[in-house]
C-alpha cells in the first residue's frame, strides 16, 4: 500500500467519523444503538432517517460536486484563486431565487404544495441555466480564458445590482426569506427531493472521474494537449457545463454554499503532493465533504440555535485563503 492509497484511506475515515458524529450528536442525542436498527419504532429513528440522514447524504454530494467543480476551474483557468462561482453561475441562481421569492412569489402559490416547495429549485435552475447559455455564447466568440473569467465577474456585478434593485422595492418577510436562503444550508432537501438531488450531482460525479486523462493533459497546456490529440475547445465545453450543471445544481437545493470549491484542491494538492487529477480527484472530492460536514456538524452541535453554513466556512476560509495568497506570493518571489 502506496502513500497516496494510506492518505486517502485517512480522508474516507474522517469523513466517517464526522457522518458518524451527525448521526449521534445534535439539538437530540441518539444513543448508539439506535443506529443499528432500520425500522421506525422510536422518535429516534424518525430523526435519524427522516432528518439526519437526508441533511448528510446532502452535505456528502454538496462537498462533493463543489470540490471537484473548484478543481475543474483551476485546471482550466490555470489559475489558484478560481472556483465554481468565477462564471457567475451561483449568481445567475441566486438572481432566479431572487425573482421567485421577491416578485413571483404570488403566482407560485396557485399550484400544488410539491411544486411550491421546489419553486425555489426551479427559479435557481432557470437562472443558472440562463447564465450557462451566455457563458457558451460567450465560449464560442473569446478564444482568451481569462477574458471569460473577468466576464464571470462581471456577470456577478451586474446581478448582484439587479438583486439590489429588487430588495429595495419587496416587502420585508421576502427580503428575510431570501437572506435565509443566501446563508446556505444542507437541511432543504426532503425526502422527496433527495432522489433528483443524488441522480444529478452522481452523474456528474462520475462523469468528470472519467475525464481525469484530459485533465492532466489540460494541465501541460493546451499546445501539449492537442499533440497528444485532444480536442481542447470541446473539452472545454464539457467541463464548463459539468461546472454549471453540478454548481447550479448545488446552489439550486443548498444556496451559494462558499469556499467549499477553492479551498479544497489546494487543501488536496497540499495533502496528497501531487498534481495528477488521477489521485487529486478522489482527494479533493473527499476534502469537499470533510470541509461541509464539519460545517453542518459545527453548525448543528449549537444545540437550539443553527449557525449559517456560510458564516461557518467565511471564518475558516478567510483565513485559508489568505494563507494560500502568502504562500504563492513567496514561491513567485524566490
Amino acid at each position: 500500500m502506496n502513500s497516496f492509497q494510506i492518505k486517502i484511506i485517512l480522508l474516507c475515515f474522517a469523513a466517517g467519523l464526522l457522518v458518524f458524529l451527525l448521526m449521534i450528536f445534535g439539538p437530540v442525542n441518539i444513543p448508539f444503538n439506535e443506529l443499528l436498527r432500520f425500522k421506525y419504532t422510536s422518535d429516534w429513528q424518525t430523526i435519524l432517517w427522516e432528518i439526519r440522514f437526508p441533511k448528510i447524504l446532502t452535505a456528502i454530494l454538496a462537498g462533493m460536486a463543489l470540490g471537484l467543480t473548484g478543481l475543474i476551474m483551476q485546471t482550466y483557468f490555470n489559475n489558484p484563486l478560481a472556483d465554481p462561482y468565477i462564471l457567475g453561475v451561483q449568481s445567475g441562481a441566486s438572481l432566479g431565487v431572487a425573482i421567485g421569492m421577491m416578485a413571483l412569489d404570488s403566482v407560485m402559490a396557485v399550484f400544488p404544495n410539491f411544486i411550491g416547495q421546489l419553486s425555489t429549485v426551479f427559479f435557481a435552475s432557470l437562472g443558472s441555466l440562463f447564465t450557462l447559455f451566455l457563458l457558451m455564447i460567450l465560449a464560442k466568440q473569446l478564444a482568451n480564458r481569462l477574458i471569460l473569467l473577468v466576464m464571470g465577474l462581471v456577470f456577478g456585478h451586474v446581478i448582484s445590482g439587479i438583486i439590489s434593485i429588487l430588495v429595495v422595492f419587496s416587502e420585508s418577510h421576502k427580503i428575510k426569506n431570501f437572506l435565509l436562503w443566501t446563508m446556505g444550508s444542507f437541511q432543504r432537501v426532503s425526502l422527496d427531493q433527495i432522489g433528483i438531488f443524488v441522480l444529478v450531482i452522481s452523474i456528474g460525479t462520475i462523469f468528470l472521474f472519467s475525464l481525469s486523462s484530459k485533465l492532466n493533459l489540460l494541465l501541460l497546456g493546451d499546445k501539449y494537449a492537442r499533440s497528444s490529440g485532444l480536442n481542447v475547445l470541446r473539452t472545454r465545453k464539457i467541463l464548463l457545463w459539468i461546472t454549471a450543471i453540478l454548481t447550479g445544481t448545488v446552489t439550486s437545493f443548498c444556496g451559494p454554499i462558499a469556499f467549499v470549491g477553492i479551498i479544497s484542491p489546494h487543501l488536496a494538492r497540499s495533502f496528497l503532493k501531487t498534481s495528477n487529477h488521477f489521485i487529486l480527484i478522489p482527494g479533493v472530492a473527499l476534502l469537499g465533504v470533510i470541509m461541509t460536514l464539519a460545517s453542518e456538524f459545527v453548525s448543528s452541535f449549537m444545540g437550539d440555535m443553527t449557525l449559517p453554513i456560510n458564516g461557518i466556512l467565511g471564518l475558516v476560509g478567510g483565513p485559508v485563503i489568505f494563507i494560500i495568497l502568502i504562500n504563492y506570493r513567496k514561491v513567485y518571489h524566490s
